[in-house]
């Protein structure tokens, strides 16, 4: 039995994605409810105790002495740096900015995280009898309609289409419905996959197999029985 898993370079790269997305996702809406509110607060205090006082100077004097008194309206407020630096003022624009970005990172920050969980554990498989996959598919060899390399040589997919073995009809009661199983070398081991692909067309005949020449291989009688299993992590084709 032949069987590629999922390469662990593409698990992490989806990794990756899904913690980026997700801390820009948490650092805007951190930004949006609670920081930018806070320093439109500090600053709106500071510009009223201005006017107030009358001069920035006196502002700062009273907000950095008032800022300890626990039953002061600043208690609990950053001093100043300065009377010139009373902090940013945050309009209602910038805050409804920052989170809408939020909002617009977190379904995709969601999506991410779903793929990367999704692929988890994941693999296909090739016996004597035909195909399977982790994810419940069977694909009898005598089920194979035909095999597109179309995307093969670029970028490491072909395409297995072939009848539900099952029996299981479309729209036209007559008609099985055609389905399809994908080998992506830059999802699972390249060297497995590559294996399970001329498994694949050593039961095919030359005109089901389209968009590609058959693959290359030193030893014709490899393609009568599938390899050993393998483990290999090998880096697959870059897309």
């Amino acid at each position: 039995m032949i069987k590629a898993r999922i390469w662990k370079g593409y698990l992490l790269r989806m990794g990756l994605m899904a913690v980026l997305f997700t801390f820009f996702c948490a650092w805007f809406m951190y930004d949006g409810y609670v920081k930018y509110p806070r320093l439109a607060a500090i600053y709106q205090a500071f510009d009223q105790l201005e006017g107030e006082k009358g001069s920035r100077e006196e502002a700062a004097e009273v907000w950095n002495r008032k800022i300890n008194e626990p039953q002061s309206e600043f208690y609990g407020y950053p001093a100043s740096v300065s009377a010139v630096n009373p902090g940013d003022n945050k309009s209602d624009n910038d805050i409804f900015v920052q989170r809408l970005i939020g909002f617009i990172l977190l379904p995709i920050a969601l999506l991410t995280i779903g793929w990367l969980v999704f692929h988890l554990g994941r693999w296909v498989s090739c016996d004597e009898k035909g195909l399977h996959t982790s994810w419940g598919a069977h694909v009898p060899f005598g089920a194979i309609q035909k095999l597109d390399k179309t995307l093969w040589a670029k970028k490491g997919i072909a395409v297995v289409f072939y009848r539900d073995p099952q029996g299981r009809t479309g729209n036209d009661p007559h008609e099985q419905i055609d389905l399809r199983l994908t080998l992506d070398d830059w999802k699972f081991d390249r060297n497995p996959t590559r294996a399970i692909l001329e498994s694949v067309e050593s039961h095919l005949s030359d005109e089901q197999i389209v968009g590609g020449d058959r693959e290359s291989h030193d030893d014709e009688s490899e393609l009568d029985e599938p390899a050993p299993e393998q483990d290999e992590d090998t880096p697959p084709k870059p897309q």
